[in-house]
């Protein structure tokens, strides 16, 4: 085993070594290697002077006598991990060579850190375990995706993500406009923008490159005031200007507002941002009359907890039946469930006396005998193998449409 892994990170391996000089970026700064940036995570009062220290240990210098992040010991790992994977995500070549040590253990062997290395064969190596995960993560073909996730903190709630619109326009020489057309980005975390046909925005101007940049809603706190609305340079060539102002590093998020002008490369062409918030407005307002209309529920039942407790055992004892014959009648339920128990009503929705629609609600005495029914889910009936489950699983279908008569 000690002859496969890998526990010297120098020479051909030095790439992994926590104190490589390389670009590292945390919090919105490019620090001067992996050290760097993990002592400004952990002493944040100093990272701008830790920004810029020259040296590992001009770095160390500027963090003595500082106080920690709160709660430290609980924060590190994350913070590791976000470190590590804008180090690999800004390197083609540490990403390569990364995935070309295969299967081997990675430990990093060294003198007094037991805790992201290994002392004399003892420690938790956890930087070795990051590194082995991330390599996993580029041989799977995840880590952009993690890395999005994690560092950039996408927003996956739909309604915390406003429809965003690029009025994209050329002008010609005599300030005309020769060419304009409307981007409208919705339903995505995410759009990319470069030369990839199968970019969100297409942009074929020969200083754009083929994935240029990325507009993404986020959760991070760089984009509070501009709606979660962020854009990134994707580590292109030639740049990417927001508001008349290059941006001065590549996979830093950049704060973007309606108004806010985004220009790729050297292009002419411009890009004005319009983020739609009526439409999250009016998502929210909707959100906001279902949970007012749920309250309204929870007080009635506050109220009246004799009904409430009536209306619970209703729902406990009901079960929903589904991929039935259409000409299934209530006569066939009792039938179905004679064995089970006592069943009060067979409902078949739209008031209809057979399965018009594949599927009916049928109530029982007690939960007891509900929970014996729906032991026959997945039986056959009618030569159909029929579904039964409690009916508060299955909310919302008296008004949908039925299955289809075959299987």
């Amino acid at each position: 085993r000690k002859f496969t892994r890998i526990d010297a990170f120098e020479g051909p391996f030095d790439f992994l070594a926590p104190e490589h000089p390389c670009a590292v970026g945390w919090d919105g700064r490019v620090f001067k290697s992996l050290r760097h940036a993990l002592l400004a995570a952990q002493f944040p009062t100093v990272a701008a002077a830790i920004a810029g220290a020259a040296t590992v240990s001009e770095a160390a210098k500027e963090a003595e006598g500082e106080f920690e992040a709160d709660d430290w010991d609980m924060r590190r790992l994350k913070a590791m991990e976000r470190i590590l994977r804008d180090k690999f995500r800004r390197s083609d070549d540490f990403r390569k060579r990364l995935k070309e040590t295969g299967d081997r253990e990675l430990v990093w062997e060294n003198d007094d850190d037991a805790f992201w290395g290994s002392c004399r064969g003892k420690g938790q190596n956890q930087l070795g375990r990051l590194l082995m995960e991330i390599r996993g993560n580029i041989a799977d073909d995840t880590e952009l995706e993690l890395y999005l996730l994690l560092n950039c903190e996408l927003e996956s709630d739909d309604i915390k993500r406003p429809p965003i619109e690029l009025h994209e326009q050329k002008l010609d020489a005599n300030g005309k406009v020769e060419f304009s057309k409307v981007h409208r980005l919705q339903g995505s975390g995410t759009f990319k923008m470069g030369k990839f046909p199968s970019n969100a925005v297409v942009a074929a101007h020969p200083s754009v490159s083929r994935e240029h940049a990325i507009l993404l809603h986020t959760r991070s706190r760089v984009a509070s005031r501009s709606g979660g609305v962020a854009i990134m340079d994707l580590g292109s060539k030639a740049g990417l200007a927001v508001g008349g102002r290059k941006v001065e590093h590549s996979w830093v998020m950049e704060p973007v507002k309606s108004g806010d002008e985004i220009r790729l490369g050297t292009s002419t062409r411009t890009y004005t941002v319009r983020v739609n918030l009526s439409s999250q407005i009016e998502q929210l307002e909707r959100q906001q009359r279902e949970l007012l209309r749920e309250v309204e529920a929870i007080d009635a039942d506050a109220a009246n907890p004799v009904e409430a407790a009536k209306k619970a055992a209703k729902e406990e004892a009901t079960v929903f039946v589904g991929n039935l014959d259409y000409e299934a009648e209530k006569a066939d339920m009792l039938g179905l469930f004679q064995d089970c128990g006592h069943v009060e009503d067979v409902r078949f929705p739209g008031g209809e006396t057979k399965a018009t629609r594949g599927f009916c609600f049928v109530r029982f005495d007690s939960g007891m005998a509900a929970r014996r029914a729906c032991g026959l889910n997945g039986e056959m009936f009618k030569e159909r193998r029929v579904k039964v489950t409690p009916a508060t699983d299955n909310r919302g279908k008296g008004e949908g449409k039925g299955e289809g008569k075959g299987e």
